[in-house]
């Protein structure tokens, strides 16, 4: 009898449970199924508190009054003056760079789209084109503190976390060319610049849950420029809410001579009646702005724009190749989360 009536209220017990940890945790007008742990299996809920999880056949009746508020995905936390905790929840694995993070317990993650705008012909012209451009931002996170990553802003990187607010690694960036020619009549007679890939060692801080400070060394090894150059950037990232950020950075850039002799030097050779000889030594040689704004449509779908400006600086700002030292550009992008 003693056994019957245990089988009989442990039976009773694991019903009751399963019953409410199948139930969805509610927050606002959305349901979350913790029986498929899943935090994008949400719809919004019915006028009787009933939700379905989106696995097939799974029906998940949450009787009013019962529901849990759940854990939210950091993506769908809001981002209010009063909700300090939330917004720390947003901040927490923020890449400051590009406000992109590894949230939904995978190892990899990838923003894919088009950028379209107006870019500068050659930094320091004077006349700007249009440009259609690919847009990727990918990580991969082999270990908790390893991760490789690639977007339009660093390039191609590898990242060792040595502390919770200090990264160390490797960085490949690549940087335009030139065409003489074909960029600005001003370039009659100069050579073709080759583009070029920057690689070396860099050191990122993290000043806060939004802001960092990271520097890096570029030695150039497919002879673009055949320099090496030193790039300073600082930046903050913030989550506005859950489908809107805003970011802002400034860099400056130090070449070598090597860099600043591609780039801005005028030889003899090279003088024309509109452009005399110039000769460029090493120096910080630009500083430049960077703002961007993000917004989700859906869970998967974002818009984001991104405007930049770049002032020229010392040797480089008094090139004879200058037209304009101040250039400005920007870029729309709408892509898809994979």
């Amino acid at each position: 009898m003693r056994k019957n009536i245990f089988l009989a209220a442990l039976t009773f017990s694991l019903l009751s449970g399963g019953a409410f940890s199948a139930q969805a945790a509610c927050n606002g007008h959305w349901c979350v199924s913790s029986q498929t742990q899943n935090p994008y299996a949400q719809v919004p809920m019915g006028k009787r508190h009933s939700v379905v999880a989106q696995t097939p056949q799974y029906w998940m009746p949450v009787p009013p009054g019962t529901a849990q508020k759940p854990t939210p995905h950091p993506s769908r936390i809001k981002a209010t003056k009063g909700k300090a905790a939330d917004v720390s929840a947003i901040a927490r694995g923020i890449n400051p760079q590009t406000g992109f993070k590894n949230s939904r317990g995978r190892k990899w993650d990838a923003l894919v789209g088009v950028s379209a705008g107006a870019i500068p012909e050659y930094v320091g012209g004077s006349q700007y084109v249009g440009a259609v451009l690919p847009f990727v931002i990918a990580s991969y996170r082999p270990s908790e503190k390893t991760e490789w990553r690639l977007n339009p802003f660093e390039g191609a990187s590898y990242a060792y976390k040595l502390h919770r607010n200090m990264e160390v690694g490797l960085n490949a960036m690549p940087r335009r060319g030139r065409e003489a020619e074909d960029d600005h009549n001003s370039l009659v007679g100069m050579p073709d610049v080759d583009p070029a890939l920057e690689v070396g060692p860099w050191i990122q801080w993290r000043l806060g849950k939004f802001t960092y400070v990271r520097t890096g060394l570029g030695v150039d090894v497919l002879d673009g420029h055949g320099g090496q150059v030193v790039n300073i950037e600082a930046g903050v990232n913030y989550p506005v809410s859950h489908r809107f950020s805003t970011g802002f950075a400034i860099r400056g850039l130090y070449g070598d001579d090597d860099y600043m002799k591609t780039y801005y030097t005028v030889t003899q050779a090279q003088k024309r009646r509109n452009r005399g000889g110039y000769t460029a030594r090493e120096g910080f040689s630009e500083i430049g702005i960077r703002a961007n704004a993000m917004l989700w449509v859906t869970p998967k779908v974002f818009a984001r724009t991104d405007v930049f400006a770049t002032a020229l600086q010392g040797d480089a700002s008094d090139s004879t190749l200058v037209k304009k030292p101040e250039t400005f550009g920007g870029l729309f992008t709408v892509g898809y989360r994979f």
